[in-house]
């Protein structure tokens, strides 16, 4: 199920405090802004810089207004001057999400983009996901995908589609799981070729769990965002 120009050229490849990660513009109305995943702008407030990876490199944008979510879910709403001239959008209608349905997400693995540029701006890959349920980690609802997420993709928005093929937002990544300890452990071979496990050493392989913040839970988010800015 393809995405459309509308999901694509609103993704940004975004940069702070040595950290990169994925935003994406999201209009309430009359009103846009960018949605993101908390733990990409740590630490930032009004008046710091977000860099916004263009062709010609990284532009700084000094953020206007930013909220995070008050219960720390990984989600957050920020502004700057001067967003990306646009027709507001239509938005978007609800779709029923079924176990095991197929979604995409967007972002900016490891660095890496499309080779198109776009109003200037960097483009997005694209990835694709299956959604496994809803789980409860550390007191919070959690969608968990079943899916390669790598970093760079943390931020970026999840789709879901109807019947008709139609997008719909669904959430925002927030990262992955990582293998359990029982599994990831070290191994070394002997003289004669037998495995032996190296003690108090072990590896974090991506599970192929995926973490997402779902939709109630962001516009919960743009709600208290839109109050205060």
């Amino acid at each position: 199920m393809p995405l459309t120009n509308r999901e694509i050229l609103r993704t940004f490849h975004i940069c702070f405090d040595n950290k990169t990660g994925t935003a994406f513009l999201h209009y309430v109305e009359n009103t846009g802004f960018f949605v993101t995943a908390a733990h990409t702008l740590a630490g930032a407030q009004i008046g710091d810089c977000v860099l916004f990876r263009c062709e010609t490199g990284w532009r700084q944008m000094p953020i206007t207004s930013i909220f995070f979510h008050p219960d720390g879910y990984d989600v957050c709403c920020f502004s700057k001057e001067n967003l990306p001239p646009e027709k507001v959008p239509t938005p978007y209608k609800s779709s029923k999400t079924d176990f095991g349905g197929e979604l995409k997400f967007l972002g900016f693995p490891h660095g890496l983009h499309n080779t198109y540029q776009a109003n200037g701006y960097s483009t997005p890959l694209v990835r694709t996901a299956f959604f496994s349920g809803v789980i409860s980690l550390k007191g919070k609802q959690i969608l968990l995908l079943d899916g390669f997420n790598n970093p760079g993709y943390s931020g970026g928005p999840v789709y879901s589609f109807d019947e008709r093929g139609h997008p719909s937002l669904l959430g925002i990544i927030s990262g992955y799981r990582y293998e359990s300890r029982v599994q990831s452990g070290i191994f070394k071979t002997d003289e004669d070729g037998n495995e032996i496990e190296v003690r108090d050493f072990y590896t974090k392989p991506n599970s192929g769990m995926i973490y997402a913040t779902g939709l109630a839970t962001i516009m919960a988010v743009v709600t208290q965002f839109l109050c205060e800015k």
